[in-house]
């Protein structure tokens, strides 16, 4: 089954949050009043499943070209490490999550206040919801941050103990050196583990016997309130697991395992061991976070008992919690959900299955308005470029001394008067260093990736008949027809960036990861 893939590097085009035309002194380039959603017109196309192709997306009508087959939100999205550097993304739905000032101050890595735009007040309202425990994940509203707290950060986030987030750091920092995939694999764990706890009825506890077969019915063994309850133990049961995995989604995308993917068997070997130091560090990460909730739930409930009941019930109640203190000052257990094969499983699904998602950086169009009215008012830029002011750009930082901007509401052009710039024309100046100081990607792309359930149904062509984009500012994906589809025909995307330029023995070459040698019209028969 040739299911989903990477994307194939289409043009997304030039998505701007709002127009960079020239406007009067002080003005902000006026943002497009934000119009409610209309109802998402149905889906043009299904998954099916066939014999020859697995399964497939199929056109469930005549499409048009240019026409939207249909829209999808991710199942779960991941913004790259690198793209959190120069913009204040949403941890779930990669949208902006921060006021224009903020995203300068955080891309020239300025302090907090430092920058003023000169836009009238109340144009800039996005404001940055934080994580419910603080730690540094950061999102554009209060409903991400729940759905992010129950799909995947509640599991993993660092701010539950001082252990948890130097687990954390251990784990993220030998994925920043050797493979990045395994952040993003640490959240389809965490998604597993979030699914787990939300199971109604007793599941495993860290506390309990695992789960067995009891004259062949299935038992689950949660001893404890449902306030005691850890996953660690419940991640132990393959049954808990496997139904998990069915839950959330990821049981139904194709994969292989990780270090199979590459060709040589060296880099096979790199690959694994790469594979197994990440999963031990996991391991631990995951540990710490669990005991710290664990610990402070049981707590409470002991706190609970000895309020409202009996001796001896406060006495089993202050047991339990001095049992999970013990477990979480100790190793991992043994036997924790993942296992290695398990592990690399997951990765090989995020390899195979996860597209590339690129929104336009929140600055983007910021940036060459502000130039231009700097260059009006004297304050510099020299009238560059995007690009070519980008080329230019001195390392982060390198105004981190510049006196603060201010913002003067009065005045036109910024004249001089005897010799003196005006408040105007001195603001135009130091918000230019400020532009001149940001790096190159804070004019690019946000990047990310993230797994779609339905478009990963689509198999793969060197002459794909549609595309995906991503022009709503976030990750939510729409999925373009490139020619007339007719009712039946596969709904086909390119897995690799160069369909268009390389030869067929190049194309098939860097398809080996997917497992299938590629029979398009555009490479023949094998």
């Amino acid at each position: 089954m040739r299911e989903g893939g990477r994307d194939g590097g289409e043009d997304r085009g030039n998505y701007k949050l709002f127009s960079c035309t020239s406007q009067p002194a002080c003005r902000r380039p006026r943002r497009r009043r934000r119009e409610p959603r209309a109802m998402a017109s149905a889906p043009k196309a299904a998954c099916a499943a066939t014999e020859a192709r697995g399964r497939c997306l199929v056109a469930s009508c005549n499409i048009l070209s240019g026409e939207t087959i249909l829209e999808e939100d991710p199942l779960i999205a991941f913004p790259l490490p690198d793209s959190l550097e120069h913009a204040m993304i949403c941890d779930w739905c990669m949208a902006p999550c921060a006021s224009m000032a903020q995203q300068l101050e955080h891309a020239a890595d300025l302090e907090s206040g430092a920058v003023q735009l000169p836009f009238v007040e109340g144009e800039d309202s996005c404001e940055c919801t934080p994580c419910r425990r603080g730690c540094d994940a950061q999102f554009c509203s209060p409903a991400c941050e729940s759905a992010a707290w129950d799909v995947y950060h509640g599991v993993l986030c660092p701010a539950v103990s001082g252990r948890a987030e130097e687990a954390i750091d251990a784990f993220e920092e030998h994925a920043h050196e050797t493979d990045e995939l395994f952040l993003f694999g640490a959240r389809l764990v965490a998604m597993v583990y979030s699914t787990l706890q939300a199971t109604p009825g007793g599941l495993c506890s860290y506390y309990a016997p695992q789960c067995d077969d009891r004259g062949g019915k299935y038992v689950g063994c949660g001893a404890l309130p449902p306030d005691c309850r850890c996953l660690i133990e419940a991640s132990r049961c393959g049954r808990c697991v496997a139904s998990a995995l069915d839950r959330t989604g990821l049981a139904q995308f194709c994969t292989a395992v990780y270090w199979e993917l590459p060709a040589a068997t060296a880099a096979k070997a790199e690959c694994r061991a790469r594979c197994d130091e990440s999963l031990a560090l996991l391991h631990e990460a995951i540990h710490a976070c669990q005991a710290g909730h664990a610990a402070g739930q049981a707590a409470k409930v002991a706190g609970q008992v000895v309020g409202q009941v009996a001796s001896q019930a406060a006495g089993q109640g202050a047991k339990v919690a001095g049992g999970v203190a013990r477990r979480a000052a100790g190793p991992p257990p043994a036997g924790l959900w993942p296992s290695i094969q398990d592990w690399g499983i997951l990765l090989g699904l995020l390899r195979q299955n996860a597209l590339c998602v690129e929104v336009a950086a929140p600055l983007a169009g910021l940036l060459p308005a502000l130039r231009d009215w700097c260059a009006t008012r004297g304050g510099g830029t020299m009238g560059l470029s995007g690009a070519e002011s980008g080329r230019t750009k001195r390392k982060r930082g390198a105004c981190a001394g510049a006196s603060p901007v201010r913002e003067y509401r009065k005045g036109g052009a910024g004249e001089c008067r005897g010799g003196s710039p005006t408040p105007e024309t001195s603001q135009a100046a130091s918000l230019s260093r400020v532009i001149d100081s940001l790096p190159e990607e804070a004019w690019g792309a946000v990047q990310g990736s993230a797994l779609f359930r339905t478009v990963a149904c689509a198999n793969h062509s060197c002459a794909p008949n549609a595309q995906v984009r991503f022009e709503r500012g976030n990750a939510r994906l729409r999925l373009l027809a490139l020619r007339p589809i007719g009712v039946g025909e596969h709904i086909t995307l390119s897995y690799i960036d160069h369909n268009e330029t390389a030869g067929v023995a190049a194309r098939r070459k860097a398809l080996r990861e997917y497992g299938f040698v590629c029979d398009c019209t555009a490479c023949g028969p094998v």
